[in-house]
């Protein structure tokens, strides 16, 4: 029997993500980490296709899903069928373990898909500035928009580590503020992102920063007790809950 807890805009659940989701509809997003099948980890030993039907059942129609990944298992993803495949992000957090015959590997992958067309995407919360051009310092302002530019699919956070905010004991946290974006451009106000493989709940601080509702699963127990904590510490200190809540 799956646990469920609730803090604030959070619901959190302890199970198997195959047992919760079913329930699910009218989803806004999903926005989820799971194994990457790369023996990264004890539970990194398996590609889960089998949640994409269950993510695209919990989806409303024109509802988005960022998936995060590494090649080449994570191709299979994007041609699963599943989810209509709409980008290809990837995150350049220019660290990685040097190999002596091979390119060191800086980037993951992060596959913007969905349940059909998107229904809503906020292009001008995810603006970026423009870069100056040795050719042109000052740009052309009557072709730029005043928001900044349309956001591109190369995104450069570095990874989570002690001299972070958002670290955590999770060993494959994802930061906080790129999570931010993918809320922001797929996400109305109020509105609600599942996460079928929450870890230590990145993704929920993110959602609850900016006030979008969050269901999250975690089948360890460990990870499931580091999310609860942290989300409890961190909406405290927004001022989202009493601090003894």
């Amino acid at each position: 029997m799956a646990e469920k807890v609730i803090i604030g805009n959070c619901e959190l659940w302890h199970g198997d993500c195959r047992e919760i989701l079913p329930a699910l509809r009218d989803a806004d997003c999903a926005i989820t980490d799971p194994p990457y099948n790369i023996g990264a980890a004890e539970w990194d030993n398996e590609l889960p296709l089998w949640a994409l039907p269950l993510i695209a059942g919990a989806l409303k129609d024109g509802g988005a899903c960022y998936w995060f990944g590494m090649a080449p298992h994570v191709w299979r993803v994007g041609l699963d069928g599943a989810l209509d495949f709409h980008r290809e992000l990837i995150w350049d957090h220019s660290t990685g373990y040097p190999a002596a015959k091979n390119y060191r590997n800086g980037t993951e992958t992060v596959l913007f898909m969905g349940r059909g067309a998107p229904c809503y995407f906020d292009v001008d919360a995810i603006r970026e500035e423009y870069a100056p051009r040795k050719e042109r310092p000052q740009g052309r302002p009557d072709r730029q928009n005043p928001l900044g530019k349309s956001p591109g699919n190369v995104l450069r956070y570095p990874r989570p580590a002690p001299r972070h905010a958002d670290e955590t004991l999770h060993p494959h946290a994802k930061p906080v503020a790129m999570l931010e974006r993918f809320v922001l451009a797929s996400v109305p106000p109020g509105g609600m992102v599942v996460d079928p493989f929450m870890g230590s709940a990145s993704v929920a601080v993110a959602c609850a920063k900016h006030g979008r509702r969050y269901v999250g699963m975690e089948r360890e127990r460990q990870w499931f007790d580091v999310a609860c904590a942290r989300i409890e510490r961190d909406t405290a200190q927004a001022g989202l809950l009493p601090a003894n809540q």
